[in-house]
């Protein structure tokens, strides 16, 4: 089970979110399945809309993932015990959208 909560602020041309997501310990796995532990997922973002062209959004962007660097291993996922979700990691970048 996973559940969790978004804060979403919008000022201007400026958008940013903070989303934490809890998973649960999956201790009850089936045939042949490993267990898995529980974990924090705190993701963090923010945009910049630098302009408006012709019906095309241009924006910046950046990104932090897995801020607390947790070890995720995705209980619904068959390569959990090979490949764990990514560690804590960041992105900046443009978008452009028409």
């Amino acid at each position: 089970m996973r559940f969790g909560f978004q804060i979403d602020h919008g000022k201007g041309e400026w958008n940013t979110n903070l989303r934490l997501t809890r998973g649960e310990a999956q201790t009850h796995a089936g045939d042949n399945d490993t267990a898995t532990a529980g974990y924090l997922l705190l993701s963090l973002g923010t945009q910049y809309q630098v302009l408006d062209l012709h019906g095309a959004d241009v924006m910046v962007f950046a990104k932090a993932n897995n801020l607390l660097n947790e070890n995720i291993r995705n209980s619904t996922s068959y390569l959990r015990n090979f490949a764990p979700e990514p560690g804590r990691g960041a992105e900046i970048g443009f978008r452009v959208s028409y």
